[in-house]
């Protein structure tokens, strides 16, 4: 991911998933993970997995909550259990929400009988 359409695209379009290297020309990816959140404030940010030769980065990686952490080169294998796993949490995400609206909505209700 080159570093100016990757801020782009996480700013016009809601990308569920990125997959970003740590080291690129101008901004780390993982400056741009933090950027990138930062302007999601209050919505969902992209699920980011990073793929990057450097394992010395993958603790700051997922400080930065990444789902996963490939190392280059990349092995088949390992880049479908880190898709399944963004997959996986995407759906955690999803449960979640209709657990809290359909909490919300027993709650409105609860008030209007009371």
């Amino acid at each position: 991911v080159r570093q100016q359409p990757a801020r782009v695209a996480g700013r016009e379009r809601a990308a569920d998933l990125m997959f970003v290297d740590v080291q690129m020309p101008g901004m780390d990816g993982l400056e741009l993970v933090d950027q990138l959140t930062r302007q999601n404030a209050g919505e969902r940010a992209p699920m980011v997995i990073f793929a990057t030769a450097f394992d010395k980065f993958a603790l700051k990686a997922f400080d930065a909550h990444a789902v996963d952490y490939l190392l280059k080169p990349l092995e088949d294998e390992r880049f479908k259990q880190a898709v399944e796993r963004a997959r996986q949490r995407r759906k955690l995400e999803q449960v979640a929400d209709a657990t809290r609206k359909l909490s919300e909505m027993l709650d409105s209700m609860r008030l209007v009988l009371e």
